[in-house]
């Protein structure tokens, strides 16, 4: 009776192991597959190797006065915030058109236009969107 508990314990020690060690894989495996965030600028973004761009919204370009702070306000907003995407199809450059957290109160699209850290995209956009371009209008003199 003694030797059947030894091998059991023994048994699921070794079955502990090696599910620990599966685990860690499959967590490794999602980290670097599925988590990973590139921010490329103020509208688009990478994860793992799909590449997405903010729907209904343009920011500015490297040699543009907002391109630093809107690549780091997305940039920041996508670490530090869990978030669900509602994907609208595809642009021309085969990246998918997508809405940040599209049931709440604001979309990381609305807020970077809100902040005035981006425009309209004029082929398309939001009355969200409008009433905050409107606004960074007035408050800038544009």
């Amino acid at each position: 009776m003694k030797n059947e508990t030894k091998d059991l314990i023994i048994h699921l020690i070794i079955g502990t192991f090696f599910l620990i060690i599966g685990f860690v894989m499959l967590c490794s495996y999602f980290k670097d597959n599925i988590g990973h965030i590139k921010c490329i600028d103020g509208d688009t973004f990478a994860i793992g190797q799909t590449y997405y761009r903010l729907a209904y919204i343009d920011t500015g370009e490297i040699d543009e006065p907002t391109y630093v702070a809107s690549s780091k306000y997305t940039c920041e907003y996508l670490m530090h915030n869990d978030f669900k995407l509602k994907k609208l199809g595809k642009d021309n450059y085969d990246r998918t058109l997508v809405i940040v957290n599209p049931n709440n109160l604001y979309t990381l699209n609305d807020l970077l236009v809100k902040d005035c850290l981006a425009d309209p995209f004029w082929g398309k956009t939001t009355d969200s969107i409008m009433k905050f371009y409107n606004n960074c209008k007035v408050t800038q003199g544009k």
